[in-house]
C-alpha cells in the first residue's frame, strides 16, 4: 500500500548518458564527458535526471582555447532571450542545418 511513497532511486549521470546515446543523443566526438561537469555536479544531474543533462547537451560550452562549441549536434537548447543582434537569425538557421545535417541554400 505504501509503495507509492517510497523514494525512487535516481539514475546515475553515466547511465543517463548511456540511455541518451541509445536514442541518438551523444557528445560531439572530440568533446570530453568531463566538460558537462564544469558547471553542474553529478549530484545535480542525478537529482533532476535527464532535464539538466539535456539542457547541458543542447548548450554551448567554453573551451580551453578560448572559443565556444556545442556539446552535441543531436539536440539544441535555444535561449530565445539571446536573440538580440544582427545575424542572430542566420546563426539560428546555421545551427538548424547542423542538427538536420544538411545544407540550406
Amino acid at each position: 500500500m505504501f509503495m507509492w511513497f517510497k523514494r525512487k532511486s535516481n539514475i546515475t549521470f553515466e547511465d543517463q548518458l548511456q540511455e541518451l546515446d541509445k536514442v541518438g543523443i551523444k557528445l560531439i566526438e572530440n568533446i570530453p564527458q568531463d566538460i558537462l561537469l564544469q558547471d553542474i555536479t553529478k549530484d545535480k544531474y542525478e537529482e533532476k535526471p535527464y532535464i539538466l543533462l539535456l539542457i547541458s547537451l543542447g548548450s554551448e560550452t567554453y573551451l580551453s582555447d578560448g572559443g565556444f562549441s556545442h556539446i552535441s549536434n543531436d539536440i539544441w537548447y535555444l535561449d530565445t532571450e539571446c536573440i538580440e543582434d544582427h545575424g542572430d537569425y542566420i546563426r539560428i538557421i546555421e545551427r538548424i542545418c547542423e542538427l538536420v545535417k544538411t545544407d540550406i541554400q
